[in-house]
């Protein structure tokens, strides 16, 4: 839901926080449609669902089946690594081909769906944290995209137990 309703907003100019926003409308995506974060979360969850611990081969099929039905939005790093894999090209083949094309790419696409991998998990901490990574390593093997969604994950994780924000970060 959140990310529906902040599809609108995204791309757009900084708006100051204090106050509400009362139009919405202006995005790219008909209103109340999610974006490919979304879309890439619900892959990567069905992909846990269907296999734990994560297996990238098969997360890598879900998000170039994904990819083949057209998404409206799809960010530049990502559609380079689906296209490859959707040629017929091993999904870790793929991943380091672009990323050594681009070495310092380093986006957020793999932290904007990893929140899969912290509901799947449970209690299991090393677990999340391993699938964390992995799941990042399928598009975006920067080392800060691998940290990045295992922080933000390690961050949810003690949320759920019930941890006040600022302690789950400071704990991730």
């Amino acid at each position: 839901m959140g990310d529906a309703l902040g599809m609108p907003l995204e791309f757009g100019p900084p708006r100051p926080s204090d106050g509400m926003v009362r139009e919405m409308t202006a995005g790219r995506l008909p209103a109340g449609s999610f974006t490919d974060d979304t879309e890439m979360a619900l892959a990567l969850a069905e992909s846990l669902l269907a296999r734990r611990p994560l297996d990238p081969a098969d997360l890598a099929r879900r998000f170039v089946a994904w990819y083949r039905a057209g998404p409206p939005d799809i960010g530049i790093h990502t559609r380079s690594v689906l296209a490859r894999i959707a040629r017929g090209e091993p999904w870790d083949q793929a991943v380091q081909a672009v990323q050594r094309r681009r070495p310092d790419s380093a986006g957020n696409g793999s932290v904007m769906r990893c929140w899969s991998v912290a509901l799947a998990y449970g209690g299991d901490l090393d677990g999340l944290l391993a699938d964390s990574r992995l799941q990042s390593q399928v598009t975006h093997p920067h080392p800060e995209c691998l940290a990045g969604s295992a922080f933000v994950n390690a961050a949810i994780f003690h949320l759920l137990r019930g941890a006040p924000p600022v302690q789950a970060v400071a704990q991730a």
